[in-house]
């Protein structure tokens, strides 16, 4: 499964959790440090490496802090494994190397042109991934914030 750090990602890790605790699977949770989310412009006076840097280290600790927050108080087993590169790419080839039953990721409501310009890790990952697929969406009502789940079974062919 795969989080960011942040609400979207913490609702992700949270089902993983609750499937882990009803199949006594164990979980591993992708954070990919990844550059190409950074539209860095220079300026001679910043260092927009080393910025993009910090907000990684930074987001990258959130993302563990969630895990233990979540995923402890369940009681299943996980682990935490950081990658360097494109979060898709990185996700499919630690899942295929695990032999994983299950992806889940987060998933965000884009427009036509959002999905043509930046197509979503879920919509990435569905390409090429042939067993199940969860993605977790926010669903908005007054101020309360709730999981729906779709899933992809996608056919070989």
């Amino acid at each position: 499964m795969a989080t960011d750090g942040f609400d979207l990602g913490r609702l992700a890790v949270l089902e993983a959790g609750k499937v882990a605790r009803r199949t006594g699977k164990s979980v591993v949770v992708v954070f990919t440090r990844s550059y190409g989310q950074f539209g860095l412009s220079i300026d001679s006076d910043l260092d927009p490496m080393g910025m993009v840097e910090q907000t990684l280290d930074i987001q990258q600790d959130l993302a563990e802090a969630q895990c233990v927050c979540v995923l402890d108080p369940l009681g299943v087993q996980w682990e935490f494994e950081v990658r360097l590169g494109r979060p898709a790419v990185q996700l499919l080839s630690l899942a295929e190397s695990r032999d994983a039953e299950m992806i889940i990721v987060p998933g965000r409501h884009q427009g036509r042109l959002g999905r043509l310009i930046c197509p979503s890790l879920a919509a990435q990952v569905a390409r090429h991934w042939r067993r199940e697929l969860v993605t977790v969406y926010p669903i908005h009502e007054a101020s309360d914030l709730r999981v729906g789940r779709g899933t992809a079974r996608l056919s070989e062919g």
